[in-house]
């Protein structure tokens, strides 16, 4: 295992680089993708624990390192770079929901329950894990789980002919056929060559969704407005595929995680919370302006009360010398009587 890559590496006196587009999974170079997947595998199988859920992937984060690392050191890649963790990631993913599948059909599945191991067939997988292995695939939850996923499956309309090569990879191969040297292919031409068979050719669905593609494409269009293009027209008729993202047409959404929810709801909280400082602001500047002008008011009344206060003193002292020179002339005028 490893050894046709080795010799590759020899041949050119240096490690074969791997470029993967950002927003890319997968190498679109069919070699490079090949030889990455297999590295995976390899790594996977004989160092990686299986764990039950991907979940655990993700919460250890040392095991999704620790595979990066054994994968780049055979390659010419970066393993920091963004676009390398997250295609290693979805290699693992996808190899460890491989092995789980292939362990249970192995080890599991037409085994009676009495003869069913109870150690690791897995030099990088514990009894342990094995043993939480056997238990999901014994409960009921899980078997009805399997029985909608195969349902699932069986409704897949396009089901897609790339043989051994990853999606992506085959997409590249398609654009590099010769009749699409000088006419670039649009979005039609590679659903049409990536969902046929050599064998067996176009299935119905498929025949029936390039006909109402090509359909889109031919209708008249009024004045001033530009005819459909191929790219919308499959997004029409596929809204729900993600076609358009892994041939390269489309560019990827980001995803919905709990993190970025958690995000979202927290900067909507923060909104709220500063509408309601920027209110509760405005308010107490209202308040504070009204308590000012009755603070002034008040100071004014109590300024008018004050000269009132003022006058009625000297208008009783007015009154008290009034009545002191009335007493005065009353006497004066009884010393001239007398």
């Amino acid at each position: 295992m490893g050894k046709g890559l080795e010799r590759m590496s020899r041949g050119i006196n240096n490690k074969i680089s791997v470029v993967i587009v950002e927003g890319m999974r997968r190498p679109e170079a069919p070699m490079q993708a090949a030889k990455l997947a297999s590295e995976g595998g390899i790594v996977l199988r004989q160092h990686m624990p299986i764990h039950p859920r991907w979940k655990e992937y993700k919460e250890d984060k040392s095991i999704l390192n620790d595979f990066v690392g054994k994968v780049s050191v055979k390659f010419s890649m970066d393993p920091n770079e963004k676009a390398v963790q997250i295609a290693c990631a979805d290699l693992l993913k996808g190899g460890q929901r491989q092995m789980r599948h292939r362990l249970k059909k192995t080890y599991f599945d037409d085994v009676p329950a009495s003869q069913v191991r109870t150690t690791s067939p897995l030099k990088g997988m514990t009894d342990d894990q094995w043993k939480l292995l056997v238990e999901m695939w014994s409960s009921p939850k899980h078997k009805e789980k399997c029985l909608k996923a195969k349902a699932c499956r069986e409704q897949v309309k396009y089901p897609h002919k790339t043989g051994s090569r990853c999606y992506i990879a085959q997409a590249y191969v398609v654009k590099q056929k010769d009749q699409y040297k000088h006419v670039p292919p649009t979005a039609i031409d590679p659903f049409n060559d990536l969902h046929c068979s050599s064998k067996t050719g176009l299935s119905d669905p498929v025949k029936e969704a390039v006909e109402q593609m090509k359909a889109i494409v031919d209708e008249p269009t009024a004045e001033g407005q530009d005819p459909k293009s191929a790219t919308e027209a499959v997004a029409a008729v596929l809204p729900k595929s993600k076609f358009l993202k892994n041939i390269g047409l489309q560019a990827p959404a980001p995803k919905k995680s709990a993190t970025n929810a958690v995000h979202a709801r927290v900067q909507e909280l923060e909104a709220e919370v500063e509408t309601e400082r920027q209110g509760s602001a405005a308010l107490r500047s209202q308040i504070e302006y009204q308590k000012n002008q009755l603070e002034a008011l008040t100071s004014k009344f109590e300024g008018t009360e004050a000269t009132n206060q003022k006058h009625q003193e000297e208008l009783e002292t007015l009154k008290k010398q009034a009545e002191e020179i009335n007493s005065i002339l009353r006497r004066l005028l009884s010393l001239n009587k007398d």
